[in-house]
């Protein structure tokens, strides 16, 4: 019985082939590896939120000096972002938001209080809730409306009782009647986080 052989033209037809499908496989991963790094960036962003309104929640007590935490949230910089708290010893938060929101404006001062991974109030600067990874090459605009609009840093406070949200966007409180968003975009991905007046917190 006689055999018949690849000849060098089907074999290298045979080998270009298997490349091309080698290739598109890997590009098709590493797009895969992108579009899931992308919307764990986002989705983690939407559960610390989360996590800051539900401390704000709670009455935590501190003491050296005795005060009470009044706010709760999140400090967004272009590389990242990081816990913060804000306490008062002797005024209600609410009318601390009502008569001097600023204090409540982390883009133009430094936050003394910061939360942690393991959800603890404290005044060590070296040790709060930071993530940076995933924000290397994302781009983040802000919207209470229809335009977008770029920033260098937001505060979101979510203040006790009711965990409403008082957000500061480069120095300026930010008013808005129904929802603040924050669009994230990387190449061709897009992804939003909305914060209600409500406070609810929705991440799409």
């Amino acid at each position: 019985m006689n055999r018949k052989s690849f000849t060098l033209f089907e074999s290298t037809v045979v080998l270009l082939i298997s490349t091309l499908i080698l290739g598109t496989a890997f590009t098709l991963t590493m797009i895969n590896k992108k579009f899931y790094e992308f919307q764990k960036t986002k989705l983690l962003l939407a559960e610390n939120l989360k996590i800051a309104q539900d401390l704000s929640f709670k009455k935590i007590e501190l003491s050296d000096p005795t005060s009470t935490v009044c706010g709760v949230g999140i400090l967004i910089t272009k590389s990242g972002y990081i816990g913060i708290a804000y306490a008062t010893a002797t005024l209600d938060c609410y009318k601390i938001a009502s008569n001097t929101p600023e204090e409540f404006n982390f883009t133009s001062k430094k936050p003394d209080l910061f939360f942690t991974k393991t959800l603890q109030i404290v005044r060590d600067e070296n040790h709060p809730l930071l993530v940076r990874e995933g924000f290397e090459n994302i781009q983040i605009q802000y919207s209470t409306g229809t335009a977008l609009n770029d920033f260098n840093s937001s505060s979101i406070l979510f203040i006790h009782p009711y965990g409403d949200p008082l957000i500061y966007i480069d120095n300026n409180k930010i008013d808005f009647d129904r929802e603040f968003k924050l669009i994230f975009k990387e190449n061709n991905e897009h992804a939003t986080i909305t914060i209600t007046t409500a406070g609810q917190i929705i991440a799409k």
